[in-house]
């Protein structure tokens, strides 16, 4: 039976319980996309056996919000040093220098945002 596009659910809007169940039928050695079809849910979102396996939790992965940031606190004494050695740094100056110096590519805002969180 081919399901509509409006017939399949997400990822995000699974319950826990759906995902177990989805993680047991997989784990009983039926493929994810066979599962998907029985539980009328997207074949990526059947991928959650993976999840488990990897991080031992069946809740949905965090969605939106910041990514860049993580990388760049990595960064952070190396980015307070360079402010301290020259205040009036630019934040296009910045970012150059971390491209340069560090192989990491930011952004002015991913930048500013590091900025307002430690100042």
């Amino acid at each position: 039976m081919a399901l509509l596009d409006s017939e399949i659910v997400s990822d995000a809007a699974c319950s826990v319980d759906l995902r177990e169940r989805v993680v047991g039928a997989t784990e009983a050695g039926g493929s994810r996309r066979a599962a998907a079809r029985v539980f009328r849910i997207s074949a990526s979102t059947a991928s959650a056996r993976h999840r488990v396996k990897v991080s031992g939790s069946r809740a949905a992965k965090r969605t939106g919000g910041d990514v860049r940031s993580r990388k760049i606190e990595t960064r952070q004494d190396r980015l307070l040093a360079m402010v301290d050695a020259e205040p009036d740094l630019t934040l296009e100056v910045i970012c150059g220098r971390l491209s340069a110096e560090q192989s990491f590519r930011a952004s002015v805002s991913v930048v500013l945002s590091f900025a307002w969180r430690v100042v």
